[in-house]
């Protein structure tokens, strides 16, 4: 056995279909802890989350996230509640992913790529954002209403309204919540890197520079064969997991209203 058993094909797949497991388990858990006041029911939330991370796996650049913020706005029903939850799952995600490619390219390279500066920006300017809301919101509204005869005053006004109700709703979101959603970003994004070195090393590809090249090509146009393995698995993985949830979602609902007639 010149590759030993633990590279052996026979239980390679179905090891790395437990450790992605792992992973989606951690997003899924982070994302329900954001929308868990909704009320969603859990099987519903769960055939949801596989179908929206299937069609981001399909749809390339991220851009499968406007589907997931259009069906957590028809779960939520409410657009303010369903975009923000999203945005604010994103932007956890990419916390998590900041801190790892950070330290993780300046070790290897001595350099951080575009993408990387690109999502550390975002970090920055978000956090920036959420922090001065308050006093901006504070000096805006006192001159809007001393200013409130003029044109487009009260339109401003309620736009300002509106942002400070998102504001509210993000605050209440994540107060006593964010170490545990810092917690399992971490643990999704390790997972990943660890299922991605793996692949590597089953499929006679470069370590350290594919599993690299495939974090910079979620953000990027750039493909990797790395990259086209882990995506393929991925789109069997939750195509089937999207598939089973769906049923134990249709058994969920029709024990419901089969408990209800008898009642």
């Amino acid at each position: 056995m010149t590759e030993g058993l633990y590279w052996s094909g026979l239980w390679f797949l179905p090891f790395i279909a437990v450790l992605f497991l792992i992973v989606h388990f951690a997003k899924l858990i982070r994302l329900y802890l954001i929308v868990i006041d909704e009320k969603i029911p859990f099987w519903r939330f769960l055939f949801y989350y596989c179908l929206t991370t299937l069609v981001n796996l399909i749809v390339p650049f991220k851009l499968g996230e406007f589907f997931r913020i259009f069906v957590f706005c028809r779960a939520t029903k409410s657009f303010r509640i369903g975009f923000l939850s999203v945005l604010l799952d994103r932007f956890f995600d990419t916390v998590a992913l900041v801190l790892i490619l950070l330290p993780f390219e300046l070790l290897k390279r001595g350099t951080v790529a575009d993408s990387t500066l690109l999502l550390s920006a975002f970090v920055v300017v978000a956090v920036f954002a959420y922090r001065a809301f308050p006093s901006f919101y504070t000096y805006l509204n006192r001159y809007l209403i001393m200013n409130r005869t003029s044109k487009g005053a009260m339109g401003s006004l309620k736009l300002l309204e509106l942002m400070m109700a998102g504001y509210e709703y993000v605050k209440r979101l994540i107060h006593g919540r964010y170490a545990l959603l810092t917690i399992f970003s971490f643990m999704a994004w390790l997972m990943e890197c660890l299922i991605l070195y793996l692949m590597a090393g089953h499929y006679g590809l470069t370590g350290g520079t594919d599993i690299s090249a495939y974090i910079q090509s979620i953000v990027s146009a750039n493909k990797t064969a790395l990259m086209d393995r882990y995506v393929a698995f991925g789109i069997y993985f939750m195509a089937v997991a999207a598939v089973v949830t769906l049923f134990l979602c249709i058994l969920s609902y029709r024990g419901k209203n089969t408990g209800k007639r008898k009642a």
